[in-house]
């Protein structure tokens, strides 16, 4: 479901207009410019601005965490394997709810020309859950979270395409992470030919979507639940045709047949999947409005370990030790890789703030 900038650490600083310079009336001296005050208001900024960016990647990385287990759980654990039919009821929800708040959400009216854009998030939006959904069904988590942790690096092709490069630090923390991802593919005992297919096209998909969605709550100066309630309009809509011409059909006469699944655990599970989908898109949306597109990804590598230590006790999934070996490469790998984008963060951060002193 041309390169920006760091935006996780570039937010506008409100510096205050200053104060100009006073003639001393009786040396005629000017007095010197006080650099403090500005100092301290801009770091009282930037450590809100940090502050609210924690609390947005904490929020998409632990709502993005529920959402793997209980869609794992209604699609392998209840043997419910109609992802198409579970991402409908998910939609028709978050559409539900949406509309509902929709006088809170003040949501503006677009150009037909706007449309083309919010068309374009969803068709990616849509791509991105569903093949992730089918993925999840034959893929077991921890192998799932492994080869997902793999969309930074989707995401940087995308973006050196459009001309940003990046250090030999950052690209040997990638390699590290693909070796370490290819080792435990190559040990895993449930390994699925077309769910690792799934999830690389998952990936690009993911790449595509997070830059789209960077360019249409820019473009539109839409925030994130007024993004969501456009997309879940059209998505409702496309998804409504997709779900009734693959395997809505199926769902309905395994629901009629499997008494298991009119039970009030899979109900639970249903609705608890259906929640979940709305808090992860909405907190997606949140994590790219506030942050970049590669940082967006990069916190996913917070959710993803913790998805694959968890996992590791799940459905489907046989330890190895070189499969855990190459888990855990892969973790250090892309554990590195955050610490190296923090400190580039930091030092662009530096370079921002002492242009501004430089300015006054």
């Amino acid at each position: 479901m041309g390169a920006p900038q760091e935006r996780a650490m570039d937010v506008p600083l409100d510096v205050g207009s200053g104060t100009p310079d006073r003639a001393d009336s009786a040396t005629g001296a000017m007095d010197e410019p006080q650099p403090a005050p500005i100092v301290h208001e801009i770091a009282a900024s930037r450590q809100a601005s940090q502050l609210t960016i924690a609390g947005v990647v904490l929020f998409f990385s632990f709502s993005s965490i529920g959402s793997i287990f209980v869609n794992k759980a209604v699609l392998s654990a209840h043997d419910f394997g109609y992802p198409a039919a579970l991402m409908w009821f998910q939609m028709l929800i978050a559409n539900l709810c949406l509309t509902l708040l929709r006088r809170k959400l003040k949501i503006p009216v677009l150009q037909r020309r706007q449309y083309v854009t919010v068309l374009l998030a969803t068709s990616y939006w849509i791509g991105n859950v569903l093949i992730g959904l089918y993925a999840l069904r034959l893929v077991n988590i921890p192998m799932f979270s492994t080869l997902r942790r793999l969309s930074v690096l989707f995401v940087m092709a995308v973006e050196v395409v459009r001309g940003k490069r990046y250090s030999r630090g950052i690209i040997l923390t990638v390699v590290i992470t693909v070796a370490g991802s290819v080792l435990s593919a190559c040990s895993d005992l449930s390994f699925d030919g077309l769910g690792y297919a799934l999830v690389f096209l998952n990936n690009l998909i993911t790449a595509f979507y997070f830059h789209q969605l960077k360019e249409s709550i820019n473009g539109l100066h839409l925030n994130s639940l007024q993004l969501y309630y456009f997309t879940s309009q059209l998505g409702v809509i496309i998804m409504s045709v997709i779900a009734l011409l693959t395997d809505a059909p199926g769902a309905l006469q395994a629901v009629q047949k499997r008494a298991e699944l009119r039970t009030v655990q899979f109900a639970a599970a249903a609705i608890g999947s259906a929640v979940m989908s709305f808090l992860v898109n909405y907190s997606t949306n949140l994590n790219v409005e506030y942050t970049t597109p590669l940082s967006t990804a990069v916190s996913s590598v917070l959710k993803n370990s913790l998805q694959t230590g968890i996992g590791l006790f799940s459905w489907g999934y046989q330890i190895t030790p070189l499969n855990v070996l190459g888990l855990v490469i892969a973790l250090s790998g892309s554990s590195v890789f955050t610490l190296l984008k923090v400190r580039e963060s930091r030092a662009a951060e530096s370079n921002t703030i002492a242009a501004k002193l430089s300015d006054r």
